[in-house]
């Protein structure tokens, strides 16, 4: 949407338009260091964790498979991996 406005915007206050495109990368930014949870060095059993998956494995009889049972918000399903 900021698109189609950019030529007008351009027109009217010329390069203080821009200040928009900063600012809106600010508000990116905090929101982002506020409200989006840290993955980095985080295994992916561990990002399970994060984002609110709790994953089991258990040992399949006689076979070198097992299965791995995910559950999310009180739903399961198991998955032959």
């Amino acid at each position: 949407m900021i698109g189609q406005v950019a030529p007008i915007g351009m027109d009217k206050v010329g390069w203080k338009f821009y200040m928009l495109f900063v600012a809106l990368n600010l508000v990116d930014m905090i929101i982002i260091a506020i409200f989006f949870p840290e993955t980095k060095g985080k295994t992916l059993e561990e990002m399970n964790e994060v984002f609110g998956d709790h994953i089991t494995v258990e040992p399949k009889n006689n076979s070198s498979h097992s299965i791995q049972k995910v559950e999310k918000a009180g739903d399961a399903k198991t998955e032959a991996v």
